[in-house]
């Protein structure tokens, strides 16, 4: 397994259009055998003061897909695969919804200190519990959570699973 910044160096995901090095498309060609998946990657700040890590595989292929094909048209193939899975992750991100991700790993939530004090002190006196997370569906009268159940979590990790071995 090889794990690639293919455009060389950390950008904005939002920069656009998407432009590879070369070597990315030279490895490609010369590794036939080789299965390739776009991988794209967000940190938006949501609702806590850290940023929510989102990440969006695409449809895996064959590099002997490309085999023959000069090293521009490789590039400029692999550039137009990433830059759509990119886009589909910002759509996503941009939504905020927990939902639309499989959760591997809860961080903490809330500010802490004097701002939490007081945001429990004020639901204490509403008579409301306390979520110490932003945007929580208390705090905003909502019920419920819009983060997945374990049950839901497995059911997602088996349709990624089946999706990336194919029929």
């Amino acid at each position: 397994m090889l794990w690639i910044t293919a455009e060389g160096a950390f950008t904005d995901p939002r920069r656009r259009p998407v432009t590879l090095r070369p070597g990315i498309a030279h490895l490609v060609r010369r590794m036939p055998a080789a299965l390739v998946v776009p991988l794209a990657v967000e940190y938006p700040f949501w609702d806590e003061r850290t940023p929510e890590a989102l990440m969006r595989f695409g449809q895996p292929f064959e590099a002997a897909a490309f085999a023959g094909l000069p090293v521009q048209d490789i590039a400029a193939e692999l550039e137009e695969r990433l830059e759509t899975v990119m886009d589909q992750l910002a759509l996503d991100a941009q939504g905020r919804d927990p939902a639309r991700f499989l959760t591997l790993i809860e961080g903490t939530v809330g500010v802490g200190g004097i701002y939490d004090l007081w945001r429990r002190l004020r639901a204490l006196a509403g008579g409301q519990s306390f979520s110490p997370a932003h945007g929580s569906r208390e705090e905003d009268g909502r019920q419920g959570s819009s983060r997945q159940g374990p049950a839901r979590q497995q059911e997602m990790r088996q349709e990624m699973q089946q999706e990336i071995e194919g029929p």
